[in-house]
């Protein structure tokens, strides 16, 4: 479980387990099978991601998720990730970066 708003708990496998359910369209249970093409990988990254820190990890996914989400919630939080950004990668405004692109193209 893990702490959200007001102190309320968000039980993250039952929110992934609903997530999988929109995508698609079954319930995923404790005996659901899923195939994984390069098995190989995730036994190796396994190993690599066991010497983190969990608290680390943790903190990584979840500000990926949101920094991926952001800009399909309000226009608060694209305007606090497109400071992030700015911040993390330089001032760039869109004019910039739409020269850049129609440079390359």
């Amino acid at each position: 479980m893990i702490l959200g708003a007001e102190g309320s708990s968000l039980d993250i496998i039952q929110a992934l387990k609903g997530a999988m359910k929109k995508l698609t369209g079954m319930d995923v249970h404790y005996h659901t099978k899923v195939l994984v093409p390069h098995v190989h990988y995730f036994s190796q990254i396994g190993r690599v991601l066991a010497t983190l820190p969990a608290e680390d990890l943790t903190n990584y996914m979840l500000f990926g998720q949101i920094m991926k989400m952001a800009p399909l919630t309000t226009q608060k939080m694209r305007a606090l990730k497109q400071q992030f950004e700015a911040e993390a990668l330089g001032s760039m405004d869109n004019s910039e970066r739409y020269e850049i692109k129609l440079k390359n193209e």
